[in-house]
């Protein structure tokens, strides 16, 4: 079977004004373009999202000490969330020049560039060294990596 070479990048920063148009019609926002954890008493979108995140800082067990990557962010919607919530820091990566700039841009406008760090690098192959982060989540992402046992 021969593999079809997509541009991924690509699709990202041309999807970007779609995803900011989606958020803001749905909850007026643009930071965070991820399903969420439905319980019986979500009664939205934007309160799904918020359940996921705080999953993810729980199944962590997220300090404001930790060193942290998320793999895969986006703009930045889980990482914006622990930094707001938590003072938490988190550094980023996309393959997405347009993502890297938007979640940059978002971040100086809520004086939050110091805890937040977006840089574009692959998760399949980074410039990290093996002891640069003690803690590692993607959300909605890795799922993406082709084959997704190259993502681990």
């Amino acid at each position: 079977m021969e593999k079809l070479n997509l541009n991924i990048e690509h699709l990202y920063d041309r999807g970007q004004d779609d995803y900011t148009l989606y958020n803001r019609l749905l909850h007026g926002d643009e930071v965070g373009m991820h399903y969420g954890f439905w319980e019986k008493d979500t009664e939205s979108l934007l309160d799904a999202q918020q359940n996921e995140n705080e999953y993810v800082k729980l199944k962590l067990n997220l300090g404001p000490n930790d060193k942290i990557l998320d793999a895969g962010c986006g703009i930045g919607g889980v990482m914006f969330f622990l930094a707001e919530h938590y003072g938490i820091s988190v550094t980023g990566i996309t393959i997405s020049s347009e993502q890297v700039k938007k979640g940059q841009k978002i971040a100086e406008q809520k004086s939050l560039q110091t805890l937040l760090k977006f840089i574009k690098q692959d998760y399949h192959k980074t410039e990290f060294s093996n002891d640069s982060f003690g803690k590692i989540y993607a959300v909605e992402s890795a799922d993406a990596a082709n084959p997704v046992i190259s993502f681990l």
